[in-house]
């Protein structure tokens, strides 16, 4: 049976009295949905296609996927501001060091090829670069920049009202149309800004590079320092880009019980139509201190965010006595369940022994300020989103938003692999359990324009947050005073020998699991942690010491008396001391808490007092799982910068490191093929895929012209169009058939022209064979002996392999291109 995070968030649909916030008849209504008694291995329906749906031929065995070339030609970029109190010492950071991310976006540095550390600014993205200097990248010409916030409101709860102050709750809308920003200038009072130095839009968007800086900059501080210190940073931009029914309010009952959403908030959703273009790159970059708490929206998530209900003080329940070490089991449940009788082979409520110490939690447990942390094992029970639901909602063209589940999924993929890692039988996935799917906004075409919806490849996600750079650095910038590069998704996914385990392990363990993190120093914790950071070397120290300085990490632990906190994940020096007298925004004001807080002592050493020298982050854990499973389209980097004193234009400084592995992480395609490496076959060279263009246009004036585009083989045809219906591009409802679409095979090189292609670096390759221009498509990766190093010198340096077309073979207007890799059609 599945339990954990998957199963309570589903007494939020159960009926019956609430007793402490507990449903009444919860047990039977798990018996109902996935039955008692024996056990059985259920079986996984999958979603099928509407009736009126004609799927064309599959073929399973050839892989196909969207192929994007060259510079990035549309990016939606939206920034997600941790606005709460916590990075009010980060503003100044984040007002010098994030929008030069823009910047560098719209202006990239000038490169010596022969020292990447020798960079050059120029003027503007059409200035020259100085002699021997070349771009990092090619700049981006047509950006729409968005700025929101993690301040959700209050759920339902009666925290961050917003009687209490606008910042409480953005409601996941544009910064710039909120009225503490309305007085920025943004694109036609769309709320965001545009980058438009070519004029591609009507009317033209910002064409001078300091205006648009500096317009980012006052939108990073209108975000304030004020807002909700419940962060909801993931649902943010959930709500924002891909929520299908964004709710306008959350009601509770009156006297409690389980609250629902109420209407869909139209003005998000006419904000989303006008800033998202259906086949642009999307970026999102989230920017937080502290672990995402994003509460449920309906059910009993309000609970969480609630301070007094019905006049009294409401404290959470007490989770039963084997939460505390095994979260995931069958007898973890709150204390104040009401149930007709227990679990098989768990402790009735009554016996139970930490229930017995009392159902809820007191006041001195049940701080305010950690809700959101360590849920299960504390409450018995999960009221944050799984973090599955927003890597569906990243990935999937599909969603069933009404899943009893709350991840969106309609196969239950996350589900089924959380049953199976506890050796429980499967959840049932019917539409009984997962509701009809709907097509996931992000991937489809809001606007009027004629256009492919965007691929899954397209969205990238950056999480500047709580982790240690010493973690995710790489080997040769790990001790380097000047320079650090971030590790790759598939680095950090990787076993790392010397460790053992990979570096998710290490930074983010298992959060739907309850497995914590390798590293000491990313552990949640109220006590003082201790242990070995397994990549530098450096303990944890005691909360004993006087020197904020005593590991390079996050300097010691502390005594949290008041058990209101956690303890760091990294600290870093800010720029200018802060004076907290009389600031309860400040994080030395309690003269008490300070002495031992190494944010509050001075680099010299020496108690600490109401002067605040360090800046600081919490272990962030969720959106780290976020990441993970967003895989190689994620940035990892941390939000305590390597270096925050010096020249923020250079390569080390605060956040550069960040936008270096974004920017780069764009630039090149790398296919899931092999290369023929037999010199004796004329294949020589060349990998075992098809490039396919399509075209949606009428199939009397489809033609291909015999040169660089040729009527496609069978195989590639019919694992195209499958894709296309997969996509939702056709053969459904009042969709074109698949088999409407024009479709043309571009030729692989090979031989002398080959050679050309993978090595000769000019504009034009020449056949040296028949000194005519080369026209057709090649593989490069010099990593496998194929290929000329300099033509992908501005991939990332972990994938240094990239398509190339050339000569007439360039992409054509209106057309989209897909590549299939495999060998043939096998039968599925």
């Amino acid at each position: 049976m599945i339990v954990s995070r998957w199963f309570w968030p589903l007494v939020n649909r159960a009926q019956g009295r609430v007793v402490g916030g507990a449903a009444l008849g919860l047990f039977a209504f798990w018996c109902a949905l996935w039955g008692c008694g024996a056990r059985t291995e259920l079986p996984v329906p999958r979603q099928k296609p509407p009736a009126d749906a004609e799927a064309p031929l599959s073929c399973p065995g050839l892989q196909v996927s969207r192929l994007k070339l060259g510079e990035v030609a549309q990016m939606d970029l939206l920034f997600v501001v941790d606005n709460s109190s916590s990075m009010a010492d980060k503003q100044q950071l984040l007002k010098d060091a994030v929008p030069s991310l823009v910047g560098r976006l719209a202006n990239p540095l000038c490169v010596n090829p022969m020292n990447p550390d020798d960079t050059r600014t120029v003027p503007s993205p059409s200035s020259d670069c100085p002699a021997g200097y070349g771009r990092e990248f090619n700049p981006v010409l047509d950006m729409h920049i968005g700025v929101i916030t993690s301040s959700l409101g209050s759920h339902g709860g009666d925290v961050c009202i917003p009687e209490s102050g606008e910042e409480k709750d953005d409601r996941g809308h544009l910064l710039g149309t909120r009225p503490r920003a309305l007085s920025i200038p943004s694109y036609q009072g769309l709320g965001f800004l545009v980058w438009d130095p070519a004029g591609d839009h009507q009317p033209q968007g910002e064409t001078d590079i300091n205006r648009l800086v500096s317009n980012f900059q006052d939108m990073v501080v209108a975000a304030g320092q004020v807002g909700c210190g419940f962060e909801s940073t993931l649902e943010s931009w959930y709500r924002f880009l891909i929520d299908p029914e964004p709710p306008e309010s959350i009601k509770v009952p009156s006297g409690g019980g389980a609250a629902t959403k109420q209407g869909v908030d139209q003005e998000l959703l006419a904000q989303r139509a006008k800033f998202l273009r259906p086949d642009s790159l999307v970026a999102i970059v989230m920017l937080s201190d502290e672990n995402d708490c994003s509460i449920i929206d309906g059910g009993l998530g309000w609970r969480a965010s609630t301070f007094a209900s019905g006049g009294d003080l409401l404290n959470m329940s007490r989770g039963t006595a084997v939460c505390a070490t095994d979260p995931n089991s069958l007898c973890c449940r709150p204390c104040t369940f009401d149930e007709n009788r227990p679990p098989t082979g768990c402790d009735t409520i009554a016996a139970d022994p930490a229930c017995q110490q009392g159902r809820t939690l007191s006041p001195g447990e049940d701080r305010l300020n950690l809700r959101c942390f360590d849920q299960k094992r504390r409450f018995g029970i999960d009221l944050l989103y799984p973090t599955p639901r927003y890597s569906v909602g990243l990935h999937s063209p599909t969603l069933c938003p009404k899943s009893v589940y709350l991840d969106g999924d309609c196969n239950c993929s996350a589900v089924i692999e959380h049953a199976r890692a506890l050796r429980q039988p499967e959840p049932p996935c019917t539409r009984s359990e997962t509701g009809d799917p709907v097509q996931n906004p992000l991937f489809s075409n809001l606007s009027s324009e004629l256009a492919f919806p965007r691929d899954p490849g397209q969205v990238f996600l950056a999480g500047i947050v709580g982790v240690p750079w010493q973690d995710i650095a790489t080997a040769d910038t790990l001790r380097d005073p000047l320079r650090l590069e971030y590790l790759r998704a598939a680095d950090l996914a990787r076993i790392d020998p010397a460790l053992g385990y990979s570096r998710w392990d290490l930074i983010a363990g298992d959060v739907d699991m309850h497995i914590p993190p390798r590293d000491p120093f990313m552990v949640e914790s109220i006590d003082p942690r201790s242990g070995l950071n397994p990549v530098t070397g450096d303990f944890t120290v005691g909360s004993s010491s006087v020197d904020p300085l005593a590991n390079p990490i996050n300097g010691h632990e502390r005594v949290i008396s008041e058990r209101f906190d956690l303890q760091y994940a990294c600290i870093f020096p800010l720029q200018t001391p802060r004076d907290c007298t009389n600031d309860d925004l400040c994080d030395c004001e309690d003269a008490t808490e300070s002495l031992s807080n190494p944010l509050c002592q001075p680099p010299s050493g020496g108690p600490g007092g109401t002067t605040q020298y360090f800046a600081k982050a919490y272990p962030c854990l969720r959106e780290l799982d976020v990441l993970k499973r967003q895989g190689e389209n994620s940035v990892t980097a941390s939000i305590c910068p390597k270096s925050s004193a010096g020249n923020k234009d250079d390569v080390g400084f605060g956040y550069q490191p960040a936008v270096a592995g974004i920017v780069k992480r764009l630039r090149c395609a790398s296919l899931n093929a092999e290369f023929v490496t037999d010199p004796g076959s004329i294949d020589f060279g060349t990998v075992s895929c098809s490039l396919v263009g399509v075209r949606s246009i009428p199939v009397k004036d489809c033609s291909c012209d015999g040169v660089t585009r040729w009527p496609p083989a069978d195989d590639a045809a019919i694992a195209v169009r499958s894709e296309l219906y997969r996509r939702g591009q056709c053969g459904t409802g009042s969709l074109p058939p698949c088999e409407d679409f024009c479709l043309c095979e571009v030729p692989q090189t090979r031989g002398a022209a080959l050679t050309a292609c993978q090595t000769d670096a000019s504009g034009q390759p020449i056949d040296p064979t028949t000194m005519l221009l080369v026209n057709g498509w090649c593989y490069i990766d010099p990593s496998q002996g194929f290929g000329n190093p300099a033509l992908v010198q501005n991939c990332p340096p972990g994938s240094p392999r990239n398509v190339r077309l050339v000569g007439s073979a360039a992409p054509v207007q209106g057309e989209t291109l897909f590549v299939a890799c495999g060998t043939q059609c096998q039968a599925p």
